[in-house]
């Protein structure tokens, strides 16, 4: 067990003094890697220019498809055009589609018991309030209603 140890601590002696610059890249496969980043770069950019000559070739044949309109209404669609549209999120439709947010959840029960609820007793205890099983029917149990909404930009209310 002794000897087993010994080798242990000497293997771990080792790897740790073993300078972790000893596993650095060399220049040959930087270069390599700078290659294929480079590489990269050229195929997205002449991908890029294909997609912009598409976008500019439609952009054409719908002027073309479409009547000349006044010159004012050409001004005002390249106004409209370079105006940034605000992105819509799903979850900032969703809050605002109907305002204020109404959440109804209804918890209820079903019982249809063996043994009938007015006869049913606890033997030995002299029960006080209301005890047993409950009626057979349907029963309301727990129920919430919430409404929520935007009070201002900063504030909402439930």
């Amino acid at each position: 067990m002794l000897k087993k140890n010994t080798v242990l601590t000497a293997v771990i002696a080792a790897v740790l003094a073993v300078p972790l610059h000893a596993f650095a890249t060399d220049e040959r496969e930087l270069a390599e890697i700078r290659a294929q980043i480079k590489q990269m770069k050229e195929h997205y950019e002449a991908r890029i220019q294909s997609l912009e000559k598409r976008l500019q070739a439609a952009q054409e044949k719908k002027e073309v498809t479409q009547p000349q309109a006044p010159a004012a209404s050409a001004e005002q669609a390249a106004a409209a055009a370079t105006q940034p549209v605000p992105a819509m999120t799903g979850s900032a439709t969703a809050a605002s589609g109907f305002n204020p947010a109404i959440s109804l959840i209804l918890g209820g029960t079903y019982a249809n018991l063996k043994q009938d609820p007015n006869q049913y007793r606890l033997q030995g205890f002299m029960p006080g309030g209301e005890i047993g099983p409950g009626s057979r029917s349907f029963n309301l149990g727990e129920s919430e209603l919430t409404f929520s909404a935007n009070i201002d930009h900063i504030f909402s209310g439930q």
